[in-house]
């Protein structure tokens, strides 16, 4: 629903390798043996509520899962899931637009956990040229109301925007443009791995 094509796309690779919710969590339960990054799985509700909820929490959670993305569960519908995701210390993210009212922004945070994916533009997910000048406007208004970590996202994709992004907030998401790479080097593993190896340190290197 806020998908752009890149990432559209990749969900029908996913789907054409058979990936599944177990796969996933084996990946997971494999890399967190070599790395206490915290991990946040992102997806839509349906596979969340097709596998259970129970099940799919207490999975994540065996895994070493420290957080869950949904971004088509509106405040109003996260209640059984939030109460799920609490009683096994997993935290819900919620998002913050730019069209969030403040009684929005109120109730929004009142409830965060972790930290709060504050959306940059309204619109899909993807690779943009120009970003909305309205970030700091937004993180403006938002800031009252909590200090929980807030990190921009949506259409973040080069270095340029990064350090623009990160003059107003806690953290940068990347999404689109690193799955980008990954289409456009699937069929050779190492360069893949080299290629988002060396973007992603880019980032990070001009964050910081």
């Amino acid at each position: 629903m806020a998908d752009g094509p890149t990432i559209q796309q990749a969900s029908q690779r996913a789907l054409n390798g058979k990936v599944t919710i177990p796969k996933i969590l084996n990946i997971i339960e494999k890399i967190r043996k070599k790395s206490s990054v915290p991990i946040a799985l992102m997806t839509y509700y349906n596979p969340i509520f097709y596998y259970g909820l129970d099940r799919f929490v207490a999975g994540s959670k065996a895994v070493g899962v420290d957080g869950l993305i949904v971004p088509d569960l509106p405040l109003e519908e996260s209640k059984e899931l939030r109460g799920i995701a609490e009683r096994f210390g997993i935290e819900l993210i919620p998002f913050i637009t730019p069209t969030s009212t403040p009684e929005r922004i109120d109730a929004i945070t009142k409830v965060a956990r972790g930290f709060i994916y504050c959306v940059s533009v309204t619109g899909v997910t993807g690779i943009r040229e120009n970003l909305s000048l309205d970030v700091a406007e937004m993180i403006r208004k938002i800031r009252p109301y909590t200090d929980i970590p807030l990190a921009i996202g949506f259409g973040i994709s080069n270095v340029k925007q990064a350090k623009e992004m990160i003059k107003y907030t806690d953290a940068i998401i990347v999404g689109s443009a690193v799955v980008k790479i990954i289409e456009n080097y699937q069929n050779d593993l190492s360069v893949l791995l080299r290629q988002v190896r060396i973007f992603v340190k880019s980032l990070k290197e001009a964050i910081q």
